[in-house]
């Protein structure tokens, strides 16, 4: 799937959820549940996978795509 038609998706989803709100009557606020969800494209050999793994990042946690999908491209 190409990245602008997975953009499509996500905004056609998001905006179809952007109603749902929950409100807290005796404060009179209302808060949205969802907000945009923020994503990218990257190749599975960038070097910024690695900075995911330092421990003031993500850590030990994170897998790189190759890790998890050897395959990724």
């Amino acid at each position: 799937m190409e990245h602008k038609e997975f953009d499509r998706l996500v905004t056609q989803a998001f905006e179809q959820l952007q109603n749902n709100r929950l409100f807290f009557p005796g404060e009179g606020v209302e808060l949205p549940v969802l907000q945009r969800p923020l994503w990218g494209v990257a190749s599975a050999e960038d070097p910024i996978f690695e900075e995911f793994k330092k421990p003031q990042v993500i850590g030990a946690n994170f897998k790189a795509p190759k890790e998890w999908m050897p395959q990724a491209m």
